[in-house]
């Protein structure tokens, strides 16, 4: 139940503009926000992601992968690791 008031106070906050990140700044005291979707067909799998920088509401990296549905975690590692890579303070995401 937890888990699920969080989800609809986070979905709350984001659905507004870039106040809404200003506010989950300030609530939960991140400065960054990973967010994206995950599309799954059949044995496919698509995957967006954008890190935004919750103070200005600037997205600062964003990409969309299309990959077989077959190693997610491997996926996960690939959109961590090219995050830090395009991004000048990288090391603080690792």
């Amino acid at each position: 139940m937890a888990d699920e008031n969080y989800r609809r106070k986070l979905t709350a906050i984001l659905s507004a503009d870039v106040a809404g990140y200003s506010r989950l700044m300030g609530e939960l005291g991140v400065r960054y926000l990973l967010e994206g979707s995950v599309q799954r067909e059949n044995d496919r799998v698509r995957i967006h992601a954008q890190l935004i920088d919750c103070q200005s509401g600037n997205h600062i990296w964003a990409k969309r992968y299309d990959r077989e549905y077959k190693d997610l975690f491997a996926l996960q590692d690939e959109i961590t690791n090219e995050q830090n890579r395009s991004y000048p303070g990288a090391e603080k995401f690792k």
